[in-house]
């Protein structure tokens, strides 16, 4: 009994040891070879078995200079980046920045007719600017 339990522990390693090695390289590029060839790997790793036999779009109907003309204004209009963006912000500002004196004056502008206030409220009629005259 004694020794029945070392030689069945060392019978176990053996068998898991052997059981534990991994395929050959050999292994591996033989199975590879047998899925492409019996296709289960689909062709350019598409999870469309029929992606192969889906028809050939042909030749480009537009020539390299206009495709690079289209994205050079893609660029300066903003469109390219507007489409690769991925957060929920704003768009950047185009054009020429405000001077102080523009933004003081839109300030100035938004208190008078009260958009500033209805702005800082918690009314829920935000999108209806009324003016001081209007509110009397």
């Amino acid at each position: 009994m004694n020794m029945k339990l070392p030689l069945a522990v060392i019978a176990l390693i053996a068998s898991g040891h052997s059981l534990a090695q991994g395929l050959s390289r050999q292994e591996v590029i033989a199975e590879l070879q047998r899925a492409r060839a019996s296709g289960e790997l689909a062709r350019n790793h598409s999870e469309n078995p029929d992606f192969h036999r889906l028809p050939h779009t042909g030749t480009s109907t537009v020539s390299r200079a206009e495709v690079l003309a289209q994205l050079a204004h893609a660029r300066a209009s903003g469109e390219l980046a507007r489409s690769q963006r991925e957060s929920y912000e704003p768009p950047a500002p185009t054009g020429r920045p405000l001077s102080r004196a523009e933004v003081l004056a839109e300030l100035h502008r938004a208190r008078a007719n009260g958009e500033l206030a209805v702005l800082h409220s918690n009314r829920n009629d935000a999108g209806t600017f009324a003016s001081p005259a209007d509110k009397s």
